[in-house]
């Protein structure tokens, strides 16, 4: 049986993991995102997080995508629970 997480800020997640978004809460940064195709309902993985609160790094569609550290706090994701 899986079971889906509460969503959360991408920043709190850990990296190396696939997440779905569920909700972009900036709308200015929602309009940029989505023009790269990260929109509620797109798979991200977390690839790393700076320290400090520096840069998140993402992989979504194939590709490596640089956002801020306030960017990335305005995505919500959910994390799908998988018991193997």
């Amino acid at each position: 049986m899986s079971l889906v997480s509460q969503p959360q800020p991408l920043t709190t997640m850990p990296p190396g993991l696939l997440y779905t978004v569920a909700e972009i809460l900036d709308d200015l940064t929602a309009c940029k995102l989505m023009c790269m195709g990260l929109m509620p309902g797109a798979q991200v993985e977390l690839v790393r997080r700076m320290p400090f609160g520096g840069s998140c790094y993402l992989r979504l569609h194939g590709h490596q995508v640089a956002l801020r550290y306030q960017e990335a706090a305005s995505i919500l994701v959910q994390q799908p629970s998988q018991h193997l």
